[in-house]
């Protein structure tokens, strides 16, 4: 698969209404159309079709029975994203932070989970989706309390943003010293979408509402975090010597470019990549509006057109129910 054909990629939402259970729990009958709430049947030149009106575009019934008929052979992968609800999660993060925020704690043995799930994928060239995560004032924390202090506060923040990361199957693919990159691995790159855009989103509640409140209750001042996210492929490639360091590492444009679009959002905002967008749940999309960029923005999607911006409402988020993270 090309960076071409990943970013063009587009996505086709189901539902999938369960009709009948046998009593030995061994055959399910269900029914599955194309989601209702993104699609509508259309008569075009005297022909049915099946209109998208996120993407505006229209697909031959014909093609749309196929396209049933192809999600239905797939394996379903496992349902990501294990925090049903992200206020009790929220709520219940609280005495954790405030103890590991008291306790000063910076030691621990070095582990790296995603090393070894790179190397598996060393020699492939996939799909990923990335999602950077910038700390804003850390410069006020540093100058306000000790050194010791403020690394125990830093370590504290990212470990809590990471372990919410990794409920979602996602992975940290390196720490920025105020904030991460973060990767979300094939092979299910549609669901990785909504699973990576889901993570943002829980995240920045878990700062402003826990970690913050926790941060203010021993006095010290409250963090800022922006977020961008980006898919596209990368390359899994082994940087470095082994007489000093070596790791894996992911090469492509979707990691500098989730990095861009990251310092592209303002405070307390979510930016996303169009790639991203377009590959989300319509529950999702619903909740986000572009971007007007600047002249200065000089990424550009093939056709040459500036490569679109997309910021997420997170409170808009917050009064809907979170999309299921399957195909």
């Amino acid at each position: 698969m090309s960076s071409d054909s990943v970013r063009e990629h587009n996505r086709f939402d189901l539902q999938i209404e369960v009709i009948e259970i046998d009593p030995e729990g061994e055959l399910v009958q269900f029914h599955v159309r194309p989601d209702t709430g993104r699609y509508e049947w259309r008569d075009r030149d005297g022909e049915q079709v099946l209109y998208d009106r996120f993407d505006n575009v229209y697909f031959p019934r014909r093609l749309v029975i196929d396209m049933i008929n192809e999600a239905m052979q797939l394996t379903p992968g496992p349902e990501l994203g294990v925090i049903p609800d992200i206020d009790e999660y929220v709520a219940a993060r609280r005495p954790e932070i405030a103890s590991a925020l008291r306790s000063k704690r910076t030691t621990g043995q070095p582990v790296d989970l995603a090393e070894a799930q790179l190397r598996a994928f060393e020699k492939d060239e996939l799909a990923f989706v990335i999602l950077s995560v910038d700390i804003e004032g850390s410069t006020m924390l540093q100058t306000s309390t000790d050194r010791q202090t403020f690394a125990a506060t830093v370590n504290a923040l990212l470990t809590e943003i990471a372990e919410l990361i990794a409920r979602f199957h996602g992975h940290v693919l390196k720490y920025t010293g105020d904030g991460l990159i973060a990767y979300f691995a094939p092979p299910t790159f549609i669901i990785k979408n909504d699973a990576a855009v889901d993570s943002a989103f829980c995240g920045r509640r878990l700062v402003y509402e826990a970690i913050n409140r926790e941060l203010e209750a021993i006095g010290l001042p409250p963090i800022e975090v922006r977020l961008g996210l980006d898919a596209g492929e990368a390359a899994i490639v082994v940087l470095g010597s082994d007489k000093t360091k070596r790791h894996a590492d992911l090469i492509g444009d979707a990691i500098s470019l989730a990095r861009k679009i990251e310092s592209r959002a303002g405070t307390g905002e979510i930016f996303l990549g169009e790639t991203v967008h377009r590959n989300l749940h319509f529950s999702w999309r619903e909740l986000c509006t572009e971007v007007d960029l600047s002249a200065d923005w000089t990424y550009s999607v093939s056709d040459g057109r500036p490569y679109p911006l997309f910021r997420l409402d997170p409170t808009g988020a917050r009064s809907v129910e979170r999309p299921p993270h399957r195909p």
